[in-house]
């Protein structure tokens, strides 16, 4: 058989194998190939076929996942299968009155599995283990003669470990299913038999960190001179122990293979020949996916099918798709997009989420979520923003389905159809659930008939969906949809949507554990961040950190190696690297360079050329640039229209507080958007109170109040409260939550000021002149040629003994100090006195309707202890005038001359101010 020898630039170490070991092996048919993974099957199928000239036969192949379940021959079952079949053991083996829901157990049974996958995997003695672990909670038990219900169940819980432990195997063996650590421990035992029915010799190809079911198969196997192991390790790693890349084959040589009289041999040598190494900080995903967008853009074909993107991160996977330059045509995705970023799953999650709720209490932000969705949105525009407008409107926090139905009716036939599909009837049964769900993959395929990515997810949540009702065919325990929603989502994140690709051309695209036994020329690492790469010490078991450690159970310091020589390994025949990570430390992400990173600068910077840049980080942020805009005749043309329809103390304040704001809103028309209020804002809140109080003291105007008066009004708060709140929710909005507290808030707000007033009427004369009084005033300015007109209202107008007073009501919080001055020009320089100013504003335009002395001030609710506070002139600790007299008057009509002319002027721009 002839063996062509590769002309690539670059030796692959499956290139290597074939060429150093094929040619002594007489017929591949004489052998079995194990290698890590099914891709790397893959791979090595494709090397073959380059490398020999001759056609044949090829030989028996298998990913050590494979391999086991052959040996083992039993069914390898996922996890929820084992959970399911776990609970059946646990309801035969506790006590029925100590027995919990399945969804109790499902949640601790996950983590229990775990352990007894590692137990098993690593060939440990269960029932010696179990005895210590006994043991250990013994230990923890003592001086507790007197524990409780609680804590003696929590110690039996540990005593039925080996119970439930052998139930499960014995439950699985009758099925001929196993769970993956049974299937290695059964494939151990079965392995000798397996070498006797079998003459082919095995060739394990590859390998780094084993198990000791796999550690002792692969020994058996060279035991019995039926097996060969080839190792890919670099001779700079397998000489320098300051990385811990050789760590597991260290541990092979020196516990096995030495008294095999077998030696690890290096595969290469290339890790120490010089490399051009770019590490490249660069803030979040986006600034990430954006350099290899650019790395990639600087490329050539040819150099672009010896490319691989590898992904730390695999969250990275979609912006590193879109930011893909358009002269690459051909990508090789080999890892899937996960399942539950795919925009379908928010979709799904809003709807179950819906389906769990009581069916007239659908809350509005989740029906407007669902509605909104653009797999929904994109077909139904017109037909959802009618649904928006009219939640708006109402300020509708909760609907009824029935309500719902209603306000669909008169929408388009098609968008009805799919409200009534998605919530036509709440399903609490989890299998009429989920056969809704696959009608609504139905419905909306006839929708993306021309998105075909939108197809392929449809397609996909789909058969989720129906793996999930075979489930519930199956099996008894799921009988609610928040289990339901615990298994969706397990389920869930083991799924992806595997792309097509070209395994042998193009850009490769991979996670790290799809790289084994690959190699590349150029590389792209992104998000090598620590905590990501490795990820961390995370771990979630039952087991003891010291018996792990005693079993020599993998903790947290052998997966960091694994991910050390998986890094490393990579690089040993790359000519090129770029690696980048997050250095953004704003968000939850990490920002950290990978420990994998500094032990590459500090160790290999003799050989190999390291460039550590900054990219797309701001240098210091500079002090931001105030907005300055100027005043077109167009604009003069508004602000005057705006005077002479009438300018308002409110607009002019907005201006002496930001004429940025005062531009905005005034000339440009910006308004906040409208938007549905969960709680009551202050806005709302204000006014509320407002019209409540008016509404009460409307039939007292031009009256002198009496005390049998205010006692009338305290007797209808409650209910005309009530009724002004309705206006802005509904009743059944108003009563709970922090909308109860608003509400109950403004009662006793609103009691207290009657309180207040009732005791004003006893003891002076109250005359209510009136409420809410819009007036206006001509306000002419020499050398201005401009009308200008005054106009504000009032909140409450009296007279206590014969005193004009002018009364603005504010629901915040407003302190006596407030409503003081000193200098006049402080009115239009700082907004700090700007209800100052209002007060004044309204003395000025009403000064002519009302006879006699005039005060003007506020009353706070949140301060009713000072009562009605006024505007007060001082000088030092001296008051010169509470009242609007003619010099208050004069002074007041200066300033606002003045900052009239300002606005006017239109030599003087709009300029931002430092709120």
């Amino acid at each position: 058989m002839n063996i062509n020898f590769t002309n690539s630039s670059m030796q692959t170490f499956i290139d290597d194998y074939i060429e150093k070991h094929l040619p002594q092996l007489d017929n591949l048919q004489d052998y079995i190939f194990v290698l890590p993974s099914r891709r790397a099957i893959g791979f090595f199928k494709r090397q073959l076929l380059a490398h020999f000239e001759d056609s044949f036969f090829l030989p028996k192949m298998f990913s050590i996942e494979d391999f086991i379940e052959e040996i083992a021959e039993v069914q390898i079952i996922d996890s929820l299968s084992a959970s399911f079949a776990f609970y059946e053991v646990y309801l035969d083996h506790t006590h029925p009155e100590k027995q919990e829901s399945f969804d109790v157990v499902y949640n601790w049974s996950q983590s229990l599995l775990g352990d007894f996958n590692e137990i098993d995997r690593f060939n440990i003695d269960a029932h010696q283990f179990f005895g210590n672990l006994k043991a250990i909670k013994e230990i923890e038990r003592l001086g507790g003669e007197n524990a409780t219900e609680l804590v003696k169940n929590y110690y039996e819980f540990w005593n039925m470990l080996p119970t439930y432990y052998q139930g499960l195997r014995e439950n699985l063996f009758q099925k001929n299913q196993a769970y993956q650590g049974m299937a290695y421990q059964l494939a151990l035992q079965n392995f000798p038999e397996y070498l006797k029915n079998n003459p082919q010799k095995l060739h394990f190809i590859g390998f780094n960190a084993l198990n000791e079911c796999e550690q002792q198969i692969f020994k058996v196997a060279l035991q019995e001179q039926k097996g060969s192991i080839f190792w890919d390790i670099d001779s700079f790693f397998w000489e320098n122990k300051d990385f811990p890349v050789d760590f597991f084959m260290q541990e092979h040589q020196q516990n096995w293979l030495s008294k095999l009289n077998c030696n690890i041999q290096p595969s290469s040598d290339s890790f120490s020949i010089a490399k051009e190494i770019e590490v490249v900080g660069t803030p979040r995903k986006v600034g990430q996916a954006k350099y290899v967008g650019q790395v990639l853009s600087e490329m050539d074909e040819t150099q672009i099918s010896n490319t691989a993107v590898i992904l730390a991160d695999e969250n990275l996977l979609q912006p590193v798709l879109n930011a893909i330059p358009d002269h690459i045509k051909e990508v090789n995705i080999t890892m899937g997009q996960a399942l539950a970023q795919t925009p379908l799953a928010s979709f799904f999650e809003i709807l179950l989420l819906l389906h769990q709720q009581d069916e007239n209490q659908l809350f509005y932000k989740d029906v407007l979520q669902l509605l909104a969705h653009p797999i929904l949105k994109q077909g139904f525009q017109k037909d959802f923003s009618r649904i928006e407008k009219h939640f708006k409107e109402k300020n509708i926090l909760v609907i009824s389905i029935a309500d719902l139905k209603a306000l669909t009716a008169s929408t388009s036939e098609d968008f009805q159809k799919v409200v009534k599909l998605l919530l036509g009837e709440l399903k609490t049964s989890p299998k009429e659930f989920l056969q809704m769900t696959t009608e609504v993959c139905y419905f909306l395929k006839g929708f993306q008939q021309e998105n075909k990515l939108q197809l392929a997810y449809l397609f996909s949540f789909h058969s989720l969906f129906q793996q999930l009702i075979n489930l519930t065919e199956t099996v008894v325990y799921i009988e609610n949809l928040s289990l339901l929603k615990q298994i969706y989502q397990d389920v869930l994140a083991t799924k992806t949507l595997d792309f097509k690709g070209y395994p042998d051309r193009g850009l490769q695209l991979m996670g790290v554990l799809e790289t084994r036994v690959l190699d590349f020329e150029n590389l792209i690492f992104v998000g090598v961040n620590e905590g990501v790469l490795p990820s961390g010490k995370s771990q979630n078991s039952f087991i003891p950190f010291d018996l792990k450690i005693h079993y020599k159970l993998p903790t947290y310091k052998e997966k960091d190696a694994i991910y050390a020589y998986h890094f490393f390994r990579l690089l040993q025949r790359a000519k090129k690297v770029y690696i980048s990570y997050n250095n953004d430390s704003s968000g939850m992400e990490k920002s950290e360079a990978s420990r994998f990173v500094k032990q590459l600068e500090i160790y290999t910077k003799d050989f190999h050329s390291i460039l550590h840049k900054v990219v797309g980080m701001p240098a210091e942020v500079s002090a931001k640039s105030l907005q300055q805009i100027e005043k077109t005749p167009a604009m003069l043309d508004e602000i005057k229209r705006l005077f002479a329809h009438g300018i308002s103390p409110s607009a002019l304040t907005t201006y002496i507080r930001n004429p940025i704001d005062f531009y905005q809103k005034y000339l440009l028309k910006i308004r906040e958007a409208e938007e549905i209020e969960e709680e009551i804002s202050y806005r709302v809140y204000g006014n509320v109170v407002h019209q409540t109080l008016e509404n009460l003291y409307q039939e007292y105007v031009s009256k002198v109040l009496a005390e049998v008066d205010v006692k009338a009004i305290e007797k209808q708060l409650d209910n005309e409260l009530l009724v002004e709140f309705q206006k802005q929710f509904n009743e059944e909005a108003i009563f709970r939550g922090k909308n109860l507290l608003a509400f109950e808030m403004a009662k006793n707000q609103c009691q207290r000021f009657l309180k207040m007033e009732l005791a004003l009427v006893k003891k002076a004369e109250v005359k209510l002149i009136s409420l809410e009084k819009k007036s206006h005033l001509s306000f002419p300015i020499e050398g201005l040629e401009a009308t200008i007109k005054l106009q504000g209202t009032a909140d409450r107008i009296d007279q206590v003994n014969g005193v004009n007073r002018i009364i603005d009501y504010k629901t915040g919080n407003v302190k006596a100090s407030d409503l003081r001055i000193s200098n006049f020009e402080d009115l239009t320089e700082d907004f700090k006195h700007s209800k100052v100013f209002q007060v004044l504003f309204y003395s000025l335009v009403l000064e002519n309707q009302l006879k006699g002395e005039i005060q003007s001030g506020i009353i706070s609710f949140k301060n009713l202890k000072e009562g009605f506070m006024q505007y007060q002139l001082k000088s030092g600790r001296k008051t010169l005038s509470e009242v609007f007299d003619e010099n208050t008057k004069t002074n007041f009509i200066a300033v606002l001359k003045s900052l009239i002319c300002e606005i006017l002027n239109p030599e003087i721009p709009f300029t931002e101010k430092e709120v």
